[in-house]
C-alpha cells in the first residue's frame, strides 16, 4: 500500500496512531511552510480515516525528490504504446484493403455486399452480372507496409519505460552492430541513477522511521532479490 500511495501521489505518511499503531498512509499537506518549504503539519488520510499530525509526529515519504507521482509519467508510455498500437492496426488493414472503389449511387449497395464478404476473407465471392453493366474505377491507396517498423517502435517504448523504471533492459536491442563495453557501462549507469533516485528517498525514510520509533525496518532493490546466486566453480586440473 505504501508504494500504491507513493505511485499514485508521489507522497505517503508513516505514522504511530493510538488505536490502530502503525500505519503508512496517503498525505497531503495540512498546514504553512516553514523556511525550507516544508508543511509543518500533514493530514494522513485513507478510507474512513483521516488524522492530522505535526512534522515531528509522523515521517513524511517522497516518492522521489520532487514528490512527483510515477503514475502521471508511466501514462505518458502508455499512451504512447496506445498510438503505435493503433497505427499498428491501421496499417494491417491497409495492406488488406488497398484500394478505393468508386461507382454510382445504384451500384453501390451491391459493392458494399461484395465488399463485406471480401473483409471477412471469404473464398469465394459471387457477383451478379450487372455489377458489369456500369463501368467500375478504383484508387489505389499505395499505403507502405510498416508495421514491422511500429513494432520496433513499440519495443523501444516499452524498454525506455522500463528504464525509466530503473529496470534493465538489452543494450543489444538498441543497435545492431556491438556495442563496446563504454557504451553498456554508460546505459547501465544511467538506469541505475532512475532507480536509486526513488531507492534513496525510501532509504532516508527507513532511516527516519527507525530513528523516531526505535524499529529495524530496509527496503531494497527487488531486482538485487532476484538475482540468483552464483554457483560455486569447481577447480579443474589442467
Amino acid at each position: 500500500f505504501l508504494e500504491e500511495c507513493l505511485f499514485s501521489t508521489g507522497r505517503a505518511i508513516f505514522i504511530k496512531d493510538p488505536q490502530m499503531s502503525y500505519m503508512n498512509l496517503k498525505a497531503t499537506p495540512a498546514a504553512t511552510l516553514n523556511p525550507y518549504n516544508e508543511p509543518t503539519a500533514y493530514t494522513a488520510y485513507s478510507v474512513g480515516y483521516s488524522k492530522v499530525f505535526n512534522s515531528d509526529d509522523c515521517v513524511y515519504i517522497r516518492n522521489n525528490y520532487l514528490e512527483k507521482s510515477t503514475d502521471s509519467n508511466i501514462m505518458i508510455f502508455a499512451e504512447r504504446l496506445t498510438n503505435i498500437e493503433m497505427s499498428h492496426g491501421v496499417n494491417i488493414n491497409a495492406q488488406k484493403t488497398p484500394v478505393l472503389i468508386l461507382c454510382d449511387d445504384k451500384s453501390k449497395l451491391s459493392l458494399e455486399t461484395v465488399y463485406n464478404q471480401y473483409a471477412g476473407d471469404s473464398p469465394v465471392i459471387f457477383g451478379t452480372k450487372s455489377l458489369t453493366d456500369n463501368p467500375l474505377s478504383a484508387i489505389t491507396t499505395g499505403a507502405p507496409f510498416v508495421a514491422d517498423k511500429l513494432r520496433e517502435e513499440k519495443h523501444a517504448v516499452w524498454n525506455e519505460c522500463l528504464e525509466f523504471l530503473g529496470i534493465n533492459t538489452n543494450p543489444a536491442d538498441k543497435k545492431k552492430e556491438r556495442l563496446i563495453v563504454s557504451e553498456v557501462n554508460s546505459n547501465n549507469e544511467q538506469i541505475d541513477i532512475q532507480a536509486l533516485t526513488m531507492l534513496l528517498c525510501r532509504q532516508q525514510a527507513c532511516e527516519a522511521i527507525n530513528k523516531k520509533y526505535g524499529l529495524n525496518v530496509s527496503v531494497s532493490l527487488r531486482v538485487d532479490e532476484l538475482k540468483p546466486e552464483p554457483e560455486p566453480v569447481e577447480d579443474l586440473e589442467v
